[in-house]
């Protein structure tokens, strides 16, 4: 119960969890990878959300449409530096989610956000 009000409590306080597009990077498996981007008006934010869904922990790796920059740990606060490439544990059964506060400057993810927000528009 505890781990489902601190993910509740998080997704109140962000406006990318609450009403952001939904761009995937992996679902496979146990493994679930995506970005939730929120910018208007102003207000800049990327969740990098990726779910452990296994019995043991596991090191997720990606590169494809990263970011580079500082990211921020949801839950601890801890500043993540990202480069090429970014591997992070997620616990068992887990959730670990990264924040980038900034306008996303990636071009290859920046089309694919148009080509989403194209397609929603439809």
């Amino acid at each position: 119960h505890g781990e489902l009000s601190r993910i509740a409590r998080l997704r109140r306080d962000s406006p990318a969890l609450q009403r952001g597009l939904q761009l995937n990077l992996n679902l496979k498996g146990d493994e679930a990878a995506f970005y939730r981007v929120y910018e208007h008006a102003g207000t800049n934010q990327t969740a990098l959300v990726l779910l452990n869904k296994g019995d043991t922990q596991k090191r997720m790796q990606l590169s494809d449409y990263l970011q580079t920059g500082t990211w921020r740990d949801a839950f601890s606060g801890e500043r993540i530096q990202v480069g090429a490439s970014l591997e992070i544990d997620v616990p068992a059964h887990g959730v670990r989610v990264l924040f980038f506060d900034q306008a996303l400057t990636r071009a290859d993810l920046r089309v694919r956000l148009a080509e989403s927000m194209a397609r929603k528009d439809r």
